[in-house]
């Protein structure tokens, strides 16, 4: 098993990194890209169709996924709600077998879909801010 916590971690952060089922994560996270065919998906998109799981409980697989020849990324990038660059990830040939704990199979257009709605309210809410916060500085200069 992988150690995820440094040698010199407090015993708090050992404690924390051994509950963690970082198999069952990694096959969680793997099912979801794999939900989105041979188009692949971002960083975003994963988050997104995993709401209940935290960022880094999903973010910290994609690296343990690509060491392990799980995912591939092959520098295609597509934006993520930000508007910065996020790497395209397609899972890899020969799916491995792991243990009975498979997730129920999505659509990966809805889960698609989902994640463009709501990158698009994300964007919007964004502008909102913008144009308050000049307001708001227009106010301070009159």
């Amino acid at each position: 098993m992988t150690q995820l916590y440094r040698n010199n971690a407090p015993d708090t952060s050992v404690a924390a990194a051994e509950s963690i089922d970082s198999t069952r994560l990694m096959m969680i996270v793997r099912d979801v890209i794999e939900e989105y065919g041979p188009q692949g998906c971002i960083s975003d998109e994963v988050r997104h169709a995993l709401p209940d799981l935290a960022y880094s409980s999903v973010t910290a697989r994609f690296r343990a996924l690509i060491d392990k020849g799980l995912i591939s990324v092959n520098g295609e990038t597509r934006p993520g709600a930000s508007g910065r660059q996020q790497r395209v990830m397609r899972v890899s040939w020969g799916r491995p077998v792991f243990e009975d704990q498979r997730l129920m199979p999505r659509k990966h257009n809805e889960i698609r879909n989902k994640a463009l709605e709501d990158a698009a309210v994300l964007v919007e809410s964004w502008e909102d801010t913008a144009v308050i916060a000049a307001d708001i500085r227009k106010m301070k200069t009159v």
